[in-house]
C-alpha cells in the first residue's frame, strides 16, 4: 500500500515506472502513481540484479536529484473565453520524460476544450495519455513523433486515447479503406490529410468531432460516410478531394458543422442510413 499526503491509501496496482529495463546496480527510473486523474511521482526504482528491484521513497532521494513531477501547473495554456486551450507542457528535454499522464478536464476552473497544434510534438517520453471528455478539438500534429506515434505499428491510425490523431504510413489494403476503431470520439485536425492509398472511409458511429482539414488533399478519396453522431466538423475538412462523394446519416447539415466544411461543394447524399448506401 501507498499512503498519500491526504491520508488515502492505495494498492500498488496503481503504480508504474517509466524506464528501460534496469541493469545491475543502475537506476531503473522514476516510479509514478496514477490516482484521481493525477500523476504522482512517489519514488525511484533501483535494479539490484537482472530480475529484481527495489523502490526507494522519493523523500529520501528528491534533494539529490533534479526530478520533475507532472502537475497541472506544467501545462502551457491559452485562455479563450471561458475555456482553456492546452498548447504544450513546460518541461525541458533535459528533465525526466513525462511518460504517461492525464490531461485534466479543467485548468483554473476553465474547461479544457482544445489541444493546440504541435502541443506535444516530439515528446518521445509520452507513451500514453488520458484525455478529458470536455475536449472538442486536437490541433495539427499535436502528438506527432511522441512515444504514442513511435509505438504505433506502421500503416495504422494512431490514437491519443479515444481520438484518432493521425495515420502512420500508407493504406495497403486492396480497397483503400481507412479503418477507424469503434469507440473513437474525435478525429484531430489534419489527421487523415494526404494519406497515400486512401479511397474510402466510414467514420464510426459515436464520433462527435471531425477536425479542420481532417480529410483534406486526398485526391484519390472517393467516398466518406458520416454518422449522425457527428455534431461538429471543422473548416476545410474535405478540401481538395476532387473525386469525393459524401454520404451523411443526417437529414441536413447540422448547425455545428463549419460553414466551409465542404469548400469544393463535393456532392452530399443526406439521409444515408449506412456506409455508401
Amino acid at each position: 500500500m501507498v499512503t498519500l499526503a491526504n491520508g488515502h491509501s492505495l494498492g500498488i496496482y496503481n503504480i508504474f515506472r517509466y524506464s528501460n529495463p534496469g541493469q545491475d546496480r543502475d537506476s531503473g527510473g522514476p516510479v509514478y502513481l496514477i490516482h484521481g486523474g493525477n500523476l504522482h511521482l512517489i519514488g525511484l526504482h533501483f535494479a539490484t540484479n537482472s530480475s529484481t528491484g527495489v523502490a526507494c521513497r522519493i523523500s529520501y532521494v528528491m534533494h539529490f536529484l533534479n526530478v520533475t513531477p507532472i502537475t497541472n501547473e506544467f501545462f502551457i495554456q491559452g485562455i479563450v473565453g471561458n475555456n482553456s486551450h492546452i498548447n504544450g507542457i513546460n518541461i525541458t528535454s533535459n528533465e525526466h520524460p513525462v511518460g504517461r499522464f492525464s490531461i485534466p478536464g479543467q485548468l483554473d476552473s476553465r474547461n479544457v476544450t482544445q489541444i493546440g497544434e504541435y502541443a506535444f510534438f516530439g515528446r518521445t517520453g509520452i507513451t500514453k495519455v488520458t484525455l478529458p471528455n470536455t475536449l472538442q478539438s486536437i490541433g495539427n500534429n499535436a502528438f506527432l513523433f511522441t512515444g504514442i506515434w513511435i509505438n504505433t505499428e506502421n500503416n495504422r491510425v494512431f490514437y491519443a486515447d479515444k481520438w484518432a490523431v493521425g495515420y502512420k504510413g500508407t493504406i495497403t489494403n486492396s480497397s483503400g479503406k481507412l479503418e477507424i476503431l469503434s469507440g473513437t470520439v474525435g478525429i484531430g485536425d489534419s489527421a487523415f490529410s494526404q494519406v497515400s492509398g486512401l479511397v474510402e472511409a466510414a467514420v464510426p458511429s459515436g464520433v462527435i468531432y471531425i477536425g479542420a482539414n481532417a480529410f483534406s488533399n486526398n485526391h484519390n478519396l472517393q467516398s466518406v460516410w458520416i454518422p449522425s453522431t457527428v455534431n461538429s466538423i471543422g473548416e476545410m475538412a474535405f478540401s481538395n478531394c476532387s473525386l469525393l462523394e459524401i454520404y451523411a446519416q443526417a437529414a441536413s447539415k447540422p448547425a455545428g458543422w463549419h460553414a466551409n466544411w465542404n469548400p469544393n461543394n463535393r456532392p452530399v447524399n443526406w439521409n444515408s442510413p449506412a456506409p455508401f448506401q
